[in-house]
């Protein structure tokens, strides 16, 4: 679900063990462990908060317009407008989607645990 460059750093820090430092060098753009780490931050913020299990766990059953922005937005992190362009809709689809994904993703969070 995530970028094949966010699956890298993923990858390069938790199973590679390698440090921010490491993996800025080998990047080798003009990358510091300061960005790296910010990008690292961010990517996990989005991974563990509760839309994106709910999107993961959910989204199979929905509508393809429905998934195809969830997994765009919410997975991928692009931002609306990004989806919007990158799935050839326009911007007000895309706000009312992610709109109905997290009213969605709130009715979830507040049902008891079964």
């Amino acid at each position: 679900m995530l970028h094949q460059p966010d699956r890298d750093l993923i990858r390069a820090i938790y199973t590679d063990k390698l440090s921010t430092p490491q993996v800025a060098e080998l990047i080798g753009s003009p990358s510091t462990a300061r960005s790296v780490r910010r990008r690292l931050r961010t990517l996990l913020t989005r991974m563990l908060s509760p839309t994106f299990e709910f999107v993961l766990g959910h989204a199979d059953t929905w509508p393809e317009t429905r998934r195809r922005v969830a997994k765009s937005y919410v997975l991928q992190g692009r931002s609306l407008r990004e989806t919007a362009s990158h799935l050839r809709l326009t911007l007000h689809e895309v706000r009312t989607l992610t709109a109905v994904i997290d009213a969605l993703a709130d009715q979830h969070a507040a049902e008891p645990a079964r």
